[in-house]
Parts: structure tokens; C-alpha cells; sequence
């Protein structure tokens, strides 16, 4: 098997110090805050666009059976897709973009 190629895609990395560390002192079992720094060098996602950066995404169980089920009886990925954004009133209040489904 051939290797496959990915098609080439920009950088989207900025620097950007921002940082949350968190740590937990084992004999106390307390966490704590071990480093903090809120200074971005860039704009932050605002709105309903938070809700779908990709740490944001994710498919609940119940969909992930719902789609293995739909695949079982013939329907292609994308189909699956309409019928979620048709049932929870538009693609952006599904909580995961077609994408997801594939991986």
C-alpha cells in the first residue's frame, strides 16, 4: 500500500502564551494553580462560534449509536448529518461537524 498524501494546509499556530497549569498535591488531594497567564496575542472565538472549536466538539454516545445503527441500514454519512441538523434546528446546534462522523 501506498503512502497517502495530504494535501498541504497553512500554519495556524501564533504563539501564543496563554496558559492554565493545574497540579494536584497527592497527600492532600487538593488541585491547585500552578501557572496562569491570560495575556493572548489574538482574537478569542465569541458567541455561538465557541461551542464549535475543536476542543469544543464531540459526539455524545447516544449520536455515535444513532449513526451506527443508520449506517447498518444503508444511509451514507452525509445523510446521517442532514437528518442531525434537521432534528436539532440547524448544523450548528448539532455539536460536531460532518467531519466528525467520519472520524
Amino acid at each position: 500500500m501506498g503512502k497517502r498524501k495530504r494535501r498541504p494546509r497553512g500554519e495556524t499556530r501564533c504563539g501564543c502564551e496563554a496558559k492554565c497549569r493545574v497540579h494536584i498535591h497527592l497527600p492532600s488531594q487538593l488541585w491547585y494553580v500552578s501557572c496562569f497567564e491570560d495575556e493572548h496575542n489574538h482574537r478569542s472565538l465569541k458567541g455561538i462560534h465557541s461551542g464549535m472549536a475543536s476542543k469544543h466538539r464531540r459526539m455524545e454516545r447516544c449520536d455515535i449509536m444513532k449513526m451506527n445503527n443508520l449506517r447498518k441500514v444503508g444511509l451514507h454519512t452525509i445523510d446521517i448529518f442532514h437528518m442531525m441538523g434537521s432534528q436539532c434546528g440547524g448544523y450548528g446546534k448539532v455539536g460536531y461537524w460532518e467531519k466528525d462522523m467520519y472520524n
